[in-house]
């Protein structure tokens, strides 16, 4: 039997009804039995990042469990975006839900279709305030510094962050 891995998965949408669309998500992966659920941030309410003008994000990062590959996470993210209607038509554009594995344990993996550690997730403050929020202590295997110390190294301005009032149940 393989060793369970940490896999930190971020979502976000800013089409439809984007709070209720990550809850659906991360319960269509909480059906999946090879993937066990750990716990989530809040949710973010997201100033967009990109040239294309377009509503803002809510984002919110949950925590897994698996004993699958990479890979197979990635596989089954893709998939539940599909199910869901995701159009990948327009780079940095509107998204009715958006899926990216974060961290996989302390594994750096580097092939096409997949980078993990996410290779920008260390300059994007949507993704570091919901991952310190539910993992403080997860460590980027490229640079060593916690999602904590990516966070506060962060500069002061950029693309605006909001905690939701919004709840899981």
């Amino acid at each position: 039997m393989s060793q369970e891995a940490r896999a930190l998965v971020s979502f976000g949408a800013n089409l439809g009804e984007p709070a209720r669309q990550i809850k659906e998500a991360v319960a269509r992966l909480r059906e999946n039995k090879k993937l066990r659920y750990l716990k989530a941030s809040s949710f973010y309410l997201t100033e967009p990042v990109g040239p294309v003008s377009q509503p803002p994000f809510v984002n919110a990062v949950a925590e897994w469990a698996t004993e699958l590959s990479p890979g197979d996470v990635l596989e089954i993210l893709l998939g539940v975006e599909q199910e869901m209607g995701r159009e990948r038509s327009l780079r940095w554009g509107p998204r009715a839900i958006d899926l990216d594995l974060l961290l996989f344990s302390d594994r750096i993996v580097d092939v096409p279709g997949l980078d993990v550690p996410h290779p920008r997730m260390h300059e994007r403050r949507f993704i570091l305030e919901p991952l310190a929020e539910v993992a403080p202590e997860a460590v980027d295997p490229r640079t060593g510094q916690s999602a904590a110390e990516l966070l506060a190294a962060l500069p002061g301005g950029g693309p605006w962050v909001k905690l939701l009032d919004e709840a899981w149940e």
